[in-house]
This record gives C-alpha cells, sequence and structure tokens, in this order.
C-alpha cells in the first residue's frame, strides 16, 4: 500500500491480522486451555468514518475495529485475531495517505508494536461514485436548468475526465492484475425532438484509460443541438440515479460563405414597382442555424474594405455584406 511499516487493508472490508501472545520467556501461549483470557482492547482512531459508509452485516460501526479470540488447530499459530474495517481512505494536507492508528493494549500497556499503522487501499472502482468533470471548470451536473459546465461548441476538440471511485467514493486506483478488469465506456447520443436543421446525431467518443484511476474522453462534435452522455463503468451507468449527462452543443462562430438566403429575386422572381423581401438565416461553417443577437444589423458605410465582396466580413463596419445578383430586363412587362 506504500506507507512503511503499515497494515494494509480494502476499503469496506474486515481487514484481518494475528496477535500471538507470549510469555515473558518469549513462549507462545497455549490458547487452546480455556481457562486462559487475555482482555485486549482494541481501538482505532479516527473511530466511526463512516463518511459515505455502507451498513455492516455485523453491526459494527464503520470504521472501528473488534477483536475475537480464535484457536488454531496448529498450535504453532494461535493467537488472537484482530478484525477491522474503515471505509474512507483519509488524506494529510499535503495529499498523502494518512494511515488509521490501531490501539492494541493488555492490561492497559500496548503490545509490541502498537499502535500499529492502518492503511486503506480503495475498493473496485464503481459507477456509483464515479463523477465526470470538465477539464477547464468543474464537476458535470445534470440540472438542465445549470448548463454552463456542460455547453460546447461545434467543431472545436473537447475533452472530459472521468475520475472512477469506488462506493464509498474513494478515487479508485488502476490494477493491470484486477480480473475482471475495469471497464469505462462513453456514448455521446442526440435526443430527439429539436428541428431537423439542429438535429444531433451519435458522436465518436475516444475513452484513454490513464492508467491511474482517471480516463479522458475526447471528441469533436459537428451537428449543434442537444446531447445526452452515457457514461458506464463495468457496464453501469454513472451517478447514483443511473441516467445520462445532458449535453448542449452550440454552433460555431458566423461564417457568411455559409448563410441561407432566400426569396424574392433570390430564390424567386421579384415583382416590379412594389417593395420585395428576402431572408437571411445566418449559420456557422458546419450549417448549423444560429439564433442571432442582432449585432448584423448595423449600417454599412462606404469605404469599408473590402468593399462588395460577397460573403465577407467587414472589419471596420462591425457588420456583414451580402452579395445578391440582380437581374434587370428593361422594355419588358412582367404581369403582377
Amino acid at each position: 500500500c506504500g506507507v512503511a511499516n503499515a497494515i494494509c487493508g480494502v476499503a469496506g472490508e474486515d481487514n484481518v491480522f494475528i496477535i500471538k501472545p507470549m510469555n515473558e520467556h518469549g513462549v507462545p501461549q497455549d490458547l487452546r486451555n480455556e481457562s486462559v483470557t487475555d482482555a485486549f482492547d482494541v481501538v482505532i482512531s479516527p473511530s466511526g468514518n463512516s463518511f459515505g459508509s455502507l451498513p455492516q452485516t455485523d453491526g459494527s460501526a464503520p470504521g472501528e475495529a473488534i477483536a475475537n479470540k480464535i484457536v488454531f488447530a496448529n498450535k504453532t499459530t494461535c493467537g488472537y485475531e484482530v478484525k477491522w474495517r474503515a471505509d474512507r481512505i483519509t488524506y494529510k494536507i499535503d495529499g498523502t495517505v494518512d494511515p488509521y492508528e490501531l490501539n492494541v493494549t493488555l492490561d492497559g500497556a500496548h503490545v509490541e508494536g502498537s499502535p500499529f499503522k492502518l492503511v486503506v487501499a480503495p475498493a473496485r472502482a464503481a459507477a456509483k461514485g464515479t463523477i465526470v468533470f470538465h477539464t477547464n471548470s468543474g464537476v458535470m451536473g445534470y440540472d438542465s436548468s445549470r448548463m454552463r459546465d456542460n455547453t460546447f461548441v461545434a467543431g472545436e476538440a473537447h475533452k472530459l475526465v472521468v475520475r472512477t471511485r469506488d462506493i464509498y467514493r474513494n478515487d479508485a486506483n488502476y490494477d493491470p492484475y484486477a480480473a475482471p478488469q475495469v471497464t469505462v465506456t462513453a456514448r455521446l447520443n442526440a435526443t430527439q425532438g429539436h428541428i431537423d436543421q439542429n438535429r444531433g446525431e451519435e458522436i465518436s467518443v475516444r475513452v484513454t484509460n490513464m492508467l491511474n484511476g482517471l480516463y479522458h474522453l475526447s471528441f469533436t462534435p459537428i451537428k449543434a443541438g442537444p446531447y445526452e452522455l452515457w457514461v458506464t463503468v463495468n457496464g453501469e451507468v454513472v451517478g447514483e440515479d443511473k441516467v445520462p449527462l445532458p449535453i448542449i452543443v452550440q454552433p460555431a462562430a458566423l461564417s457568411p460563405r455559409h448563410f441561407a438566403v432566400w426569396g424574392p429575386g433570390i430564390t424567386e422572381p421579384a415583382i416590379v414597382s412594389q417593395p420585395n423581401y428576402f431572408r437571411v438565416q445566418v449559420r456557422d461553417r458546419f450549417g448549423n442555424n444560429i439564433v442571432h443577437d442582432g449585432s448584423l444589423l448595423v449600417p454599412v458605410r462606404r469605404g469599408c474594405q473590402p468593399y462588395y465582396q460577397h460573403y465577407y466580413e467587414i472589419e471596420d463596419c462591425k457588420g456583414y455584406e451580402i452579395g445578391v445578383k440582380l437581374d434587370v430586363r428593361v422594355g419588358e412587362i412582367f404581369d403582377a
């Protein structure tokens, strides 16, 4: 477990070691004699470490230790079984593991080696405690009204991090010898019911095992719209409610070359002697419709360079000019 002179255990499991009582001459005590009763006192510190714990099958409090006297058939191995359990890994302020202490005393005096250092290793990674977070902001949430950390931009490469945890919410480690191995998968699927132009799609998500309990999710969305991110650990969906994370993909920056223009004089004949109006749908370079704030509607001043360039941003005028080709025919009569 990486800590010198420590007794190692696994979170949530009954961890056991043996105390062999000996007399002052170094001779092991024969515990098969039922009249032998040694009043060992066993205390773990900190005790009652119940944060994130599960109920105990034996009725003991989480994080506390119990001692049981047992007798083995082989006289040379008989001793007292000390059983302890702790659910949460404790850390020092510098981030290193802070061992528990187990005090084993007999008639008020510590036995040799007491207090013992107890170091808890995480249990197997599970979906229940695992979290998904954004590398730039923080833990992603399930509340659709607070989507800032769940919002991404079309055409940009994005990365999320999956922090695997055990059922006691301890950060999990990578164990190359675990059988079976922990598996993490991710799917990003479009939700249904939004307009066809912005309809999402299933996006390929690359999962990279960082070999330290972390997994990186990489994806590049193209179509704007709402999505659902399904992340599983060992086949189970992460989160308390086992529901997908809501994702919003926003359109990329305005791309005048991809604006849609239609109406009289563009896609249909214009009517002479009366106003004709055509429409412009602003889009990004992937064809995603954009609901714009109206800042495109600014006066265009002569002298802005370059001028009369179709679908070109006018740098000094903070607007866009859309080139429209008009065919003017003289000497012909058009019926309204």
